[in-house]
């Protein structure tokens, strides 16, 4: 499954997205970048949580994407939350954002998630 999201957080509200993987993903692949569209420079800092604990952080900038690969086997919740001290809402993309596992796995997944 691939997607892309945009997360927009400030110094006085992080961004967060969660999912349900069910067990099915065995990897998460992405990159992660701060949207040209960003009125701020940024930075950004992508913290993923797998089952409430922390699987991974990267820290983004303009101009750049970050590579993400992650372990995602045996978990049930994953989290992505976005942290920053911008004062104005920074967005921060995470593209090609896909999660990896067995065919009939990664169906189930799609089929739970719509």
């Amino acid at each position: 499954m691939r997607s892309a999201l945009v997360c927009t957080a400030s110094a006085r509200t992080a961004a967060s997205a969660e999912y349900t993987l069910g067990r099915h993903a065995v990897v998460l692949d992405a990159q992660l970048g701060i949207s040209d569209r960003a009125s701020a420079p940024g930075p950004a800092t992508v913290t993923i949580l797998a089952d409430g604990a922390k699987a991974g952080s990267v820290t983004v900038a303009p101009g750049a994407l970050t590579p993400v690969h992650l372990s995602m086997a045996g978990v049930l919740r994953l989290r992505l939350e976005v942290t920053t001290t911008s004062t104005s809402g920074l967005p921060v993309v995470l593209g090609e954002v896909r999660v990896v596992g067995a065919p009939d796995d990664i169906a189930l997944l799609a089929a739970q998630n719509g």
